[in-house]
């Protein structure tokens, strides 16, 4: 049986970190390693951590490094055949870890993601699979807000991976490498895909192996913050990863539309530390500003 290795990062959210590691010891499938990031810890959780998963392997940073930093802190350490980085606010369903690993049956298979459920809202899906992006530098979430009733059920070739749950073999990331720390927030597994499927692996999307997720809770679902990174990171994923008609065409689009558009919008609702938000993420965009940048004093 193989061994797995699971990576999740913490960011300040003991509790539900605790649910998750306490998810894992409920699964029949035993044969994995768990390694906990714990990013800029305000108090130290190692007791909770460990009491809830016996044999952590426990990184603490005394900053907050991002997702995709302690992600690859943890690929670097970790000893399974395959990577499972999930997001320490989802709950994993019995039966997960096999079903996942059926999906690499296929060797030409690198990387996968399993069907999303939102937590909240009990079965309703999150991610079934993505569409591609398109010139907009718009993507859409295959299923999303569909109530599940067994509509997806074959595995089924995808773009990217879902960043809440994203399983790789080791063989892949020792040949493509970790995820790029320029993003820092969002868009990084996207460019983690692009390089996965340049590399001649397919990615897939297992439905039958399913997890559920508390979208959106270290970030907010309407924050500044997240504006910032997905903007910013928006231009530069299409920046570096479209061909050049295309990106051509997304500039064009972006600042003659999109940008008039949002900062009317945000100035007439008086979204004053959003309108900031954004206008930074322009700048550092165009100034080459990448990785963290602190935005709380805006």
């Amino acid at each position: 049986m193989e061994h797995i290795s699971i990576i999740t990062v913490n960011y300040r959210q003991p509790e539900a970190t605790i649910a998750f590691l306490e998810s894992l010891q409920e699964q029949s499938f035993q044969n994995y390693e768990v390694v906990l990031i714990d990013n800029a810890p305000l108090l130290d959780h190692s007791a909770d951590f460990s009491a809830a998963c016996p044999n952590l392997k426990l990184i603490i940073n005394p900053d907050n490094i991002g997702f995709a930093a302690a992600n690859n802190q943890g690929m670097s350490i970790a000893e399974g055949e395959f990577f499972f980085l999930l997001n320490n606010d989802t709950i994993v369903t019995e039966g997960f870890f096999e079903t996942c690993l059926e999906g690499f049956n296929d060797p030409k298979v690198g990387a996968l993601s399993p069907l999303i459920c939102y937590y909240e809202s009990g079965e309703r899906i999150q991610y079934a699979g993505f569409t591609a992006l398109n010139w907009r530098g718009q993507n859409e979430l295959i299923g999303q807000h569909q109530v599940e009733t067994g509509q997806f059920q074959e595995k089924t070739s995808t773009p990217y991976v879902h960043g809440a749950a994203m399983i790789i073999r080791r063989t892949v990331w020792e040949k493509v490498g970790g995820m790029s720390e320029d993003f820092f927030l969002y868009y990084e597994e996207l460019a983690w895909s692009e390089a996965i499927r340049a590399a001649g692996y397919a990615i897939m999307v297992v439905p039958q192996a399913r997890i559920y997720h508390k979208a959106s809770l270290s970030t907010g679902q309407d924050s500044p913050l997240k504006l910032y990174y997905l903007t910013r990171n928006r231009l530069v994923f299409m920046q570096r990863y479209r061909p050049m008609v295309q990106r051509w065409l997304f500039i064009s689009y972006f600042f003659l539309l999109v940008v008039p558009v949002r900062v009317y919008t945000l100035w007439r609702s008086k979204q004053n530390h959003h309108l900031r938000a954004f206008q930074k993420a322009l700048f550092d965009w165009f100034n080459g500003n990448l990785g963290y940048q602190n935005i709380s004093e805006l």
